[in-house]
């Protein structure tokens, strides 16, 4: 499903965010991407969602090579992907339900199917009942939830998620690997970056690719 073949960022002065990066992702995986502060894993994850574009190196993600994909054709290939932050970026001034909603007007899906899939994504986060609360009535990993929620409202083929759990206390830590986990047991590819080692303990079958200054020390 996904392919990184010898992908290197290079910045200004000649400062390497990543270096000579290979990895390779097969559908259905659940992959924890590991590594310090200043590793490389966001460029990573930004690469994946062609937030940015490697210096050198080939992408490959479903069949599509990224250097050969048509601008015009990245919208409807960023739908496909779903993306988690560390912080969250939930509008406040907008309730649980109108967070998920917002995004899939975006994209063009019809107020039926909107409503229909905001409730299901509820549903399957523990969020049913808390529809019409505002962010700020919600504590740190309910508000994580929601933004989980937002992310699969569309179904997405891969699942990335970035420190989604930098902010949040063991034990809500690990209610959000849990959901990550049930995702992907539905199909969803995901993607966890984390600095964080004790986290692929929690899920059985994972694989792990180690970072450190832009460079894959290992992976298994």
């Amino acid at each position: 499903m996904i392919e990184l073949k010898n992908v290197s960022v290079v910045f200004e002065r000649d400062i390497f965010a990543l270096k000579n990066v290979n990895a390779f992702v097969n559908s259905g995986d659940f992959l924890f991407l590991l590594g310090p502060s200043g590793a490389g894993k966001t460029t990573l994850l930004k690469l994946l969602y062609k937030d940015i574009t490697p210096t050198s190196g080939q992408i490959i993600i479903n069949g599509a090579d990224l250097e050969k994909l048509p601008a015009r054709k990245l919208p409807f290939f960023r739908r496909k992907i779903g993306i988690v932050f560390q912080d969250f970026k939930l509008l406040y001034d907008r309730t649980v339900f109108e967070n998920i909603e917002f995004a899939m007007f975006a994209l063009g899906h019809r107020p039926n199917y909107i409503r229909r899939r905001v409730k299901e994504v509820l549903r399957l986060l523990n969020l049913h009942g808390k529809e019409h609360l505002f962010p700020h009535h919600l504590s740190g990993g309910e508000q994580q939830r929601v933004a989980i929620a937002r992310a699969i409202s569309n179904s997405p083929l891969l699942l990335i998620a970035d420190e989604p759990t930098g902010n949040l206390d063991d034990a809500i830590s690990i209610d959000i690997i849990k959901e990550f986990r049930e995702l992907n047991l539905l199909g969803m590819t995901v993607i966890v970056a984390t600095h964080d080692e004790r986290l692929p303990e929690l899920v059985s079958n994972n694989k792990r690719l180690f970072l450190k200054d832009g460079e894959v020390l290992g992976s298994d």
